[in-house]
């Protein structure tokens, strides 16, 4: 699978800008209207985030990585869907670097991502066996567990 860039409009007009993983150009601008997106355009990549960003989520301490695991498996197991979740830690987390890396877990989910996949796009703070275990918690419905 390559990584795409694409830029979409809502069906309201609202511009949505992001990165997908897919097969092919073609497959993204499907899942974009699948999801009830317009595509405007859509252009391989080869990096997998900005440096101007990338930089910022080495600064996450194990701390803040603990902090964010607690948080998600709490909202998990109150049974709120992941985005939901996600927005919440978002609201809760001081540290903007870990902010900034939730708004991208967020829009890497509703481009059509995995959680375990788009947490592994950050390799820097999420390790492969946290990854890992996130998958096997996706897989296995157990979520709330895994975290």
């Amino acid at each position: 699978m390559n990584l795409y860039r694409y830029k979409a409009r809502s069906k309201f007009g609202k511009p949505v800008i992001g990165v997908m993983s897919a097969d092919s150009k073609d497959a993204v601008a499907s899942k974009l209207t699948q999801m009830g997106y317009l595509p405007i355009f859509v252009k391989e990549t080869k990096e997998e985030a900005s440096p101007s960003w990338l930089s910022a989520f080495s600064k996450i301490s194990a701390s803040d990585l603990n902090f964010f695991t607690r948080q998600f498996s709490v909202l998990q197991k109150a049974g709120l869907p992941i985005l939901s979740s996600l927005a919440a830690l978002k609201e809760q987390t001081l540290k903007r670097a870990l902010k900034d890396i939730i708004v991208q877990l967020a829009r890497d989910i509703e481009s059509g991502s995995s959680l375990s996949d788009a947490l592994n796009r950050y390799p820097k703070v999420f390790n492969a066996l946290y990854v890992n275990m996130v998958k096997s918690g996706e897989t296995a419905g157990i979520l709330d567990q895994a975290f």
